[in-house]
């Protein structure tokens, strides 16, 4: 039979660091074998840099709507004009129709001056200038 082998000779195990809860570390290593950086981030740093994004995002977000807002009116725009313009050319027509009643109700008195619609029988040749 073999001995029973001895258990191997205890090793004190090597000291702990304190350990830091809730932070990141952030190291950056050249390819080229240069130097690198690291940077330390607290909990409460990351706490702050989250608030700031979530505030980023939200302006980014009611920037884009506004934008969307923005386009959706633009594209709304040609549609107006085409209106506006129609509109113009209707009340160009509108004003040209009174110039023309106008004309016509002048000449319509004059011809009723010219026979004489102070009575008579002048009187019952021609309609009056406006209903009643």
């Amino acid at each position: 039979m073999t001995p029973p082998e001895s258990p191997p000779e205890t090793l004190d195990p090597p000291p702990r660091r304190p350990r830091r809860h809730g932070g990141i570390t952030i190291m950056i290593l050249p390819d080229s074998g240069g130097g690198g950086r690291t940077w330390r981030l607290s909990e409460r740093q990351i706490r702050t840099l989250r608030a700031w994004a979530w505030l980023a995002a939200i302006v980014l977000l009611a920037l884009g709507v506004s934008w969307l807002a923005l386009a959706w009116h633009a594209t709304r725009t040609a549609s107006l004009q085409a209106e506006l313009q129609a509109a113009r050319a209707e009340a160009a027509q509108v004003q040209e129709l009174a110039r023309a009643l106008d004309e016509v109700e002048g000449a319509y008195t004059r011809l009723r001056a010219l026979f004489g619609m102070a009575g008579g029988d002048a009187a019952d040749m021609l309609p009056p200038l406006h209903k009643n």
